[in-house]
């Protein structure tokens, strides 16, 4: 076989087993492993035990008040935050869009709303009413933008 030709088989494989990167987005993906974008992580099954990289805005909180002392309370769902790829506050459940995600909170966790964060998730021990598989934040680290001067 000649030289030219060993080049061509080369440069034929190299291509089948080297990823593309097209964009951005996928730089950051193949950078950090399991960042999904939030529209990505509504698609997959989450595997117990496996931490999931998002980010977003929070434009929902919703927390159980305290019981007072004396009363008898029912039981409150889990305190949860809604993460959205919009900056756009909401107040009701019922306005949670197909692109936000509704993430459990296990403990207490110091977010702002209309805050961007960078979230760390995992499948939550308890598990939705509904029967679906829900995501309760492991950690969340706060997006500073630096303005142009």
């Amino acid at each position: 076989m000649n030289t030219f030709r060993l080049f061509i088989i080369f440069l034929t494989v190299l291509s089948f087993t080297r990823p593309a990167i097209s964009s951005a987005a996928s730089v950051k993906e193949s950078l950090e492993e399991n960042y999904y974008p939030l529209s990505k992580l509504k698609t997959i099954t989450p595997q117990q035990g496996m931490v999931y990289t998002t980010e977003g805005y929070v434009v929902m909180m919703d927390e159980c008040p305290p019981c007072p002392v004396e009363a008898v309370c029912a039981p409150c769902p889990p305190d949860y935050i809604v993460i959205s790829p919009n900056k756009k506050l909401i107040s009701y459940p019922d306005q949670i869009g197909p692109n936000d995600l509704q993430v459990n909170l296990n403990g207490p966790v110091d977010l702002k709303l209309g805050k961007k964060y960078r979230f760390k998730l995992q499948l939550a021990v308890l598990m939705s009413w509904d029967g679906g598989k829900d995501f309760e934040v492991v950690e969340a680290q706060i997006i500073n933008r630096k303005k142009a001067k």
